[in-house]
């Protein structure tokens, strides 16, 4: 599937309606729009609505920012989070 086409952006509405519905989510998604090779910053940005697309991630970022979201619980809740490269 090519990226940002409008197939593309389907899809992802769809499945980001069918995420933002629930309101207990038993399991882990972890969905990224982009994954570079690019060096790390260490750091993703996060947050719950806005409606924007995410920038890319470098492909070292996402691991653990996904294991500290997991193990902290800072994102736990109803919804779901865009993860966006900083």
């Amino acid at each position: 599937m090519m990226i940002g086409g409008s197939q593309g952006c389907e899809d992802y509405d769809r499945a980001n309606a069918l995420i933002a519905a629930e309101s207990e989510v038993p399991y882990v998604l972890v969905r990224p729009a982009a994954l570079n090779n690019k060096d790390g910053k260490g750091t993703c940005k996060a947050f719950r609505s806005g409606g924007t697309f995410a920038k890319p991630i470098p492909r070292q970022d996402l691991p653990p920012f996904s294991f500290d979201a997991m193990s902290e619980g800072t994102w736990n809740g109803g919804g779901g989070i865009q993860v966006s490269g900083s």
